[in-house]
């Protein structure tokens, strides 16, 4: 059996924001789309960056990463924003 390769499992259609986007949009994209990070791009569409669920929630919340990440996802932009202004 071939070994796989990573374009045999890549998302082909791949969801976008740009990077003049508010943090509350990318959770939102994020959250609709059920995708645990996007591509970040400028105005001529090239990708400058990447972020990720754990990205926005080590931002909001104050939490050191990993502390941050091993209990907490997005489940809904209002439970994202009520859980990171309790910290």
């Amino acid at each position: 059996m071939a070994e796989l390769l990573a374009k045999d499992i890549m998302t082909k259609k791949v969801i976008t924001i740009s990077k003049d986007a508010t943090l509350a949009e990318l959770a939102k994209l994020l959250i609709k789309n059920k995708i645990s990070g996007v591509p970040i791009v400028d105005k001529r569409e090239e990708l400058v960056g990447i972020v990720t669920e754990a990205d926005l929630i080590v931002k909001e919340s104050n939490l050191p990463f990993p502390l941050s990440f091993s209990f907490a996802f997005l489940e809904s932009y209002e439970s994202y924003t009520k859980s990171t202004k309790e910290y």
